[in-house]
């Protein structure tokens, strides 16, 4: 893996955020090489998730888009400027 230099290392996470929890492979075969499209160096591996993960993910992005379709367009600019 190449030598990332990052001011918060936990930012990178080999894993996928299906809902509110993250999902990591189970064995490093059931991954996916991440890399670094101007060198080609290795960054990290993310789980190549299959049919029933991707469907979970699915309904927990329908669930969640209810609550974020009530608020308004400004307090949803405001929330995305603040992360």
């Amino acid at each position: 893996m190449t030598d990332l230099r990052l001011n918060d290392p936990t930012l990178l996470i080999e894993a996928a955020r299906v809902g509110s929890k993250w999902v990591g492979a189970t064995e490093v075969s059931a991954t996916l090489e991440v890399t670094n499209p101007a060198t080609g160096d290795l960054i990290g591996r993310v789980p190549n998730l299959g049919a029933a993960e991707t469907a979970e993910a699915i309904a927990e992005a329908h669930r969640a888009q209810k609550g974020w379709a009530k608020r308004t367009a400004k307090d949803r600019s405001q929330i995305l400027r603040r992360w």
